[in-house]
Parts: C-alpha cells; structure tokens; sequence
C-alpha cells in the first residue's frame, strides 16, 4: 500500500491494481503455506507458481505506472518490468511443464533490487 503514491503519479487506477495484484499475490501464499504445512507439497507448487505469477503481473502493472509516472526514473520501471515478466514466464512454463533448466527470475530479480534502493535512498527526494 505504501507504493501507491508514489506510483499513482503514473495513474492511480495502475498503482491501486498493482496493489491489489500484491494482495492477491500475499493470499495465495498464505494459501500455499497452508497446504505446505497439511503436508501436500504438489500442492504447495502448484500454488506457489500461481502466486508467483500473480507477483509477475504486479510488477508489470507497477512497472507501467511506473513509466508513466513523473517521479520513477524509466530504466527503473524498465527494469521492474523485466522482472515482472521473469516471473510470468517461470509461472507459464510450470504451467505447462517446460523446463528451460533454470528460473528466468534468478536472473530478472535485478529490477526489483533496483527499485528497492531508489525507493530506499531516492524516491523521498523526488
């Protein structure tokens, strides 16, 4: 909830559905962890590359707003975007049982880091 003003400059109507997007994302893993602990770990994946989609496509739509906003630097919501569809892809391909021999997030995660230390050191200044 707290990125919201920051990214409503982008659209306020983008940046609360990132938000609920992040919601849906919290739900569902709380949901996979309750199957974790029921002891069904098919389940639990299955679950978990569901939320972890949903995560994807949060970070897509806060990497729009982002672009759109005057606040947020574009290579940031560029590289936001990157990530968030590193995550879609992960998903997609559980989904259909491809492998490409590793996790496509592993490597697009740099966006996230990215917008973690501007909102930590920079976005107040803006």
């Amino acid at each position: 909830m707290a990125l919201i003003p920051v990214f409503a400059t982008g659209g306020r109507r983008l940046s609360l559905a990132a938000a609920a997007l992040r919601i849906g994302y919290a739900a569902a893993l709380g949901i996979a962890t309750g199957t974790l602990f029921a002891g069904d770990a098919e389940a639990f994946d299955s679950i978990w590359q569901t939320a972890l989609g949903l995560f994807g496509l949060h970070l897509v739509v806060l990497a729009i707003a982002g672009w759109r906003s005057s606040i947020v630097p574009r290579w940031i919501a560029a590289l936001v975007a990157i990530a968030g569809v590193g995550y879609l892809v992960d998903a997609l391909l559980s989904i259909t049982q491809t492998s490409l021999g590793f996790e496509l997030s592993t490597v697009t995660f740099i966006g996230e880091v990215a917008l973690l230390v501007w909102l930590l050191g920079w976005a107040g200044r803006s």
